[in-house]
Order: structure tokens, then C-alpha cells, then sequence
């Protein structure tokens, strides 16, 4: 029974990370990280213009980061939500998360959930 317990929390998460485009987020941050390193080595610009634009990307990077640390506690969420839920009926998610099968197991339905959901949108 905990197994389901473990695929319906994994199926929350995925669709979480799914929808939130995490992944467009992150190359954001990556595009915003390697637009900065530039910036110091530019001898055309003054010093007021790199501040500037200092500024901006230092700006940008916190907002995204912000927003994918957000991102990562929302998708623990389900978790939580389920083992607290559960935990009245002497069943330990998180211990079966942690354990080894737990984690090969969360693995094999993760792929497996992602393989089912890509053949049926096609």
C-alpha cells in the first residue's frame, strides 16, 4: 500500500515540475550567469555602464533563483502532505524514500510515468 502511496506523491511532484517549466527556468539562469562574466572583462564600457548592468543580471539571477528554490520546495510538497496523511495509518513514507529500494523504486516509476505520459500526448 505504501508503494502507491510512493506513485501517486512521485506523479504530483513530476506534474509540479512539469508545468512549472523548471527547466526554461534554469537555462534562464544559466543564459543570465554567462552574460555576467563578460561584463568584467568589457574595456569598451565605463565602469557606471558595468554597475548597471551588474545590477540588472545580479537582479535577474536572484529572481530565478528565488523562484527554482520555491519551485523545489513546492515539488517536496506532496510528500509531506502524503506522509502526514499516512503517518495515521503506521505507514513511514520518508523512510521508504530514503532506503535504497525506496530510491531505485521512485527511479523505475518516475521513467516509467514520463514514458506513459509522453506516449499518450503523442
Amino acid at each position: 500500500m505504501i508503494w502507491l502511496y510512493l506513485f501517486i506523491s512521485l506523479i504530483f511532484t513530476i506534474e509540479i515540475l512539469i508545468r512549472s517549466k523548471l527547466l526554461v527556468k534554469s537555462k534562464k539562469l544559466k543564459f543570465y550567469c554567462l552574460n555576467l562574466i563578460p561584463i568584467f572583462f568589457d574595456k569598451n564600457k565605463s565602469d557606471n555602464e558595468k554597475q548597471k548592468l551588474l545590477l540588472y543580471y545580479s537582479f535577474k539571477i536572484f529572481k530565478n533563483s528565488f523562484i527554482i528554490l520555491i519551485l523545489f520546495f513546492i515539488s517536496v510538497l506532496p510528500f509531506v502532505l502524503i506522509d502526514l496523511f499516512i503517518n495515521r495509518f503506521n505507514y513511514d513514507l520518508f523512510t521508504l524514500i530514503v532506503s535504497v529500494n525506496g530510491t531505485i523504486l521512485s527511479i523505475i516509476f518516475s521513467i516509467g510515468y514520463i514514458y506513459l505520459r509522453n506516449k499518450i500526448a503523442n
